[in-house]
């Protein structure tokens, strides 16, 4: 009987060996233990859970975080995600952490792509993320109405003005055909690139006023003109752009001789940006002489109210970028600057069409001015239309012109009136208390039977449960306060640093917009805050000017 179970035994083990073996050789084959291995029971969140380097309620947290920093506008790269998890693990384990690794970021979007996603960013510089705010469109549409729409402003006499850059190379990216294995096929073009400057004006029945070219220089080459089929007016300035003298002589030149006789109101409407280098005291006052009222945009709003911005200027850079690349193609040398307004003459005409400048107008809600806010696109991230996968190359291109690369960003729109979320401070649920008496030292006197034993160890595993269920609740609330202290301390780093910075750079209060809103130039409070400036700035030159002579006397004196 011992011989034959020794031997049920042996044949028992000898079938385990096999087995034993396979796990083995698994475990090397992927250099992995063998307990991670033989590993069953547990569901597969349970299994990658174990694996993880934050804990779920870290990750839970970081997710948060992304969120709210893209429905801020101020989406999070790589790197800052990659940071702020390796903060997180260095408070929870001090010394003993190791980062994340190179693939962690892409486990996380797995783990969590109901909630996030990867997008290319749209850059979007911050004071225009700030100014864009319900307040200042609500201001903006309320001038509109009062001295356009109530005022009967026939639509011949309201007048959109900008300037734009038009560089003379085309830097964009083309599809094009290689021969097999090419890495990068460089194309032949100007690789220099100078920016020549164009004043656009359009009118809201649909018409245009010349444009006007400033070239930088002293004097305007008579070769520059030639091929004028734009019919356009020209100038310079040292730097290439417009300043108040040349804005000063576009308003007398230009805007008052094309727009004078075939006025239709009592007044003309010129909307333009509020940047002082398009407008002086001496802008304002001959305007309003000849009747012009001048509605500046809200600072830094133009991208999302002026429709020069918003449609025509998109058109016209995309067709001066093909006639550019045409012509660099066809006559195999870069474009000079007497080819220049040939090149920009034809891609003003392809694109400022009647249908075109009256969709300008009415894509930034004009005439229609009571749903202001819901015409305009608030929300900082400025999301665009989907992009299909077989696309991707026209959004390179696009791409290929600024600096911006990939993020993580929500679809959620986000506007100024909706407050940072304040801390979520969590506590455990409702749980059944604790029978600590068990705890105590039971009396020993007597006899105790081993049913008795029995019941009191089913009884101390089940508040032992209760107990490890208690702490679980309480371990998992102070994982997510960790967490949040940390993102918040880290965010306060980053709010005192630019803090410093603007608190070491001191402003210039040039502007006239008094609320951040939008603004009547040529009412007279404005004109007369612009006479005190004039004032303000002659005196400091006087004063600096009688400084330098008493330095120079002093020397003198010495000498």
């Amino acid at each position: 009987m011992v011989k034959h179970a020794q031997s049920t035994r042996v044949k028992q083990q000898k079938k385990l060996e096999p087995q034993e073996h396979r796990l083995q050789a698994a475990a090397a084959d992927y250099a992995e233990s063998k307990a991670r291995v033989t590993e069953v029971g547990k569901t597969m969140l349970e299994y990658s859970t174990a694996w993880l380097k934050l804990l779920p309620r870290e990750e839970s947290m970081l997710v948060a975080l992304i969120i709210e920093s893209a429905e801020h506008g101020l989406p999070m790269t790589k790197d800052q995600i990659e940071h702020y998890a390796n903060c997180v693990l260095e408070a929870r384990l001090g010394s003993k952490a190791k980062p994340v690794g190179k693939r962690w970021l892409d486990g996380l979007l797995t783990r969590h792509c109901e909630e996030i996603q990867t997008l290319w960013s749209k850059p979007l510089a911050t004071q225009r993320a700030q100014c864009l705010n319900p307040n200042a469109v609500k201001s903006w549409f309320g001038l509109l109405k009062v001295h356009v729409v109530d005022a009967g402003t026939h639509p011949a006499d309201i007048y959109g003005m900008d300037e734009s850059g038009f560089p003379t190379a085309y830097a964009g990216m083309d599809r094009v055909y290689v021969p097999q294995g090419t890495k990068v096929q460089h194309k032949r073009g100007g690789g220099d690139r100078e920016n020549i400057t164009a004043i656009v004006t359009i009118c809201a029945d649909g018409s245009t006023i010349r444009p006007l070219i400033i070239h930088k220089g002293k004097l305007v080459n008579s070769r520059w003109t030639d091929n004028n089929v734009a019919n356009a007016f020209f100038t310079v300035s040292e730097r290439g752009w417009t300043d108040g003298d040349i804005g000063l002589k576009w308003l007398q030149d230009v805007f008052d001789a094309e727009t004078r006789e075939q006025t239709q109101s009592s007044t003309r409407v010129l909307i333009l940006n509020g940047h002082n280098s398009h407008y002086t005291l001496q802008f304002l006052e001959y305007a309003r002489e000849h009747n012009i009222t001048v509605l500046g945009y809200p600072p830094h709003c133009t991208h999302a109210l002026q429709g020069l911005d918003v449609v025509c200027f998109a058109k016209m850079k995309q067709e001066f970028k093909k006639v550019v690349a045409n012509f660099e193609a066809n006559n195999g040398r870069d474009v000079k600057k007497a080819d220049f307004t040939g090149l920009f003459g034809t891609a003003f005409n392809n694109s400022f069409s009647i249908e075109t400048v009256q969709a300008a107008f009415q894509a930034t809600a004009y005439p229609d001015t009571t749903n202001d806010t819901e015409n305009v696109q608030i929300d900082p991230t400025l999301l665009n239309l989907e992009v299909p996968a077989e696309r991707l190359g026209v959004l390179c291109q696009n791409l290929g012109e600024t600096s911006s690369g990939a993020f993580l960003v929500s679809d959620d729109t986000h506007t100024s009136d909706i407050q940072v979320t304040p801390p979520f401070l969590e506590f455990p649920p409702s749980l059944p208390p604790i029978d600590w008496s068990l705890v105590k030292d039971r009396p020993t006197a007597g006899w105790v039977s081993q049913q008795t034993y029995a019941t009191e160890l089913d009884e101390l595993r089940t508040q032992l449960t209760v107990a490890k269920t208690h702490l679980e609740a309480h371990r998992a609330c102070l994982t997510s306060q960790n967490a949040q202290l940390v993102f918040q301390g880290l965010h306060l780093q980053h709010m005192h640093g630019i803090l410093f910075k603007k608190n070491a750079k001191e402003s210039d209060n040039s502007g006239v917009h008094i609320d951040g809103g939008g603004a009547v130039l040529t009412d007279e409070a404005i004109i007369e805050r612009f006479r005190a400036k004039e004032a303000q700035k002659k005196a400091k030159a006087e004063e600096k000017e009688m400084r330098k002579k008493t330095r120079e006397k002093k020397k003198e004196a010495q000498a």
